[in-house]
């Protein structure tokens, strides 16, 4: 390897930050224990950040930007890596190919953990080796009505700091956001360019489980992302997309049945049942989201509000279904007077929940 290579260098002096290819030679590397020859390079978020203006995340100037990388170890003073050894791939993603969404999946997978593998080629033999993982929680997007929407946070940010504590992983906005208990947390954003502050405060949310159930948790309806584009997405036959939309139906007619049970009972919150107003919201922030998302919106609610309409209830189609089996049963319509007074308290029924509905939408 020559000491002399071509290198992306940033740097400020003053309030000028510059940007620009320069040869330079090995000497102006910062002192490291392993010195790899590089052959292929994937552009970080973080380098993203840094390219912009330095984000704030650079402690020192001149820098190169880069931590994703594969190529062949020229030095090493570790006990780890060899000289002649090929780094091949970090964490599963093969740098001089295509990343697959198995490696995408590998990747979130393991970002909580304090360490990720790197998979080494030496003499012929591969292994992996452990080393840190450095990434920060990018927002990619934002549930409608969340507090994140309250806050003006927009998908695109990155979220630097905590309570004025530094994070590189999204999990640790998580911890954070749980251990609030709904008390405000400040924020520091970078925004195109731009660092500013704000305020969140998290909402309690019920999260139904598996197994039944709900538990409650606080979230701030922040998506996250590690990478700035799309997974890619593939089609399925009809007759397994016609399984899966059954299954789907299914939980969320569940979903529904076991959420109104555990409201009655007193076990979540009433503020998990919307009115109108908030569907017309959430509708249309799907709207905004595209095509397919606003589409999966309506037949979302379309599957939760058919569902109430077959409840046994007077005046809606369910109760209707019952009096027509009680005159198929019995050869004969049920007593006038028994059926008005059924459907006025159906009606008074449904008239109670749609103004506590409403009255969640305005007050929650």
């Amino acid at each position: 390897m020559s000491d002399n290579f071509k290198a992306l260098i940033v740097n400020q002096e003053g309030d000028k930050f510059t940007r620009e290819v320069k040869s330079i030679n090995k000497d102006f590397l910062k002192h490291g224990d392993v010195l790899v020859k590089v052959e292929y390079s994937a552009l970080n978020y973080k380098d993203a950040l840094i390219l912009k203006n330095g984000a704030k995340l650079v402690k020192e100037f001149p820098h190169i930007p880069g931590i994703d990388f594969s190529g062949k170890v020229v030095e090493s003073k570790s006990d780890k890596f060899k000289e002649g050894d090929e780094i091949i791939s970090i964490l599963g993603f093969q740098l001089s190919s295509a990343s697959s969404i198995k490696n995408m999946l590998e990747y979130i997978e393991n970002i909580d953990k304090k360490s990720i593998e790197y998979e080494v080629r030496r003499n012929g033999e591969i292994f992996n080796l452990s080393g840190p993982p450095v990434d920060l929680p990018r927002i990619s997007g934002l549930v409608p009505l969340s507090a994140a929407v309250e806050a003006s946070l927009n998908a695109g940010d990155v979220i630097l700091e905590i309570n004025g504590e530094p994070i590189n992983k999204f999990n640790q906005l998580k911890e954070a956001v749980e251990k609030s208990a709904g008390s405000p947390i400040n924020l520091t954003v970078w925004r195109e360019e731009k660092i500013f502050q704000t305020t969140i405060m998290p909402k309690r949310e019920d999260i139904p489980q598996p197994e039944g159930g709900f538990i409650t948790k606080w979230r701030i309806g922040i998506i996250g992302s590690i990478y700035p584009f799309e997974l890619l997405t593939e089609s399925i036959p009809v007759l397994q997309a016609i399984k899966l939309s059954f299954f789907q139906t299914y939980s969320i007619i569940t979903s529904s049945i076991n959420g109104r049970y555990h409201i009655i009972a007193g076990n979540i919150c009433t503020c998990n049942l919307s009115g109108p107003i908030e569907i017309a919201e959430i509708s249309s922030h799907m709207a905004k989201e595209g095509l397919q998302s606003f589409i999966q919106t309506l037949a979302l609610f379309s599957a939760a509000i058919g569902f109430m309409n077959l409840l046994p209830i007077p005046v809606l189609d369910g109760g209707h279904l019952v009096f027509f089996a009680y005159e198929a049963i019995f050869k004969k319509p049920p007593n006038q007077k028994a059926f008005s007074a059924l459907m006025t308290v159906g009606f008074a029924f449904i008239l109670f929940f749609m103004m506590f509905a409403i009255f969640n939408d305005y007050f929650c």
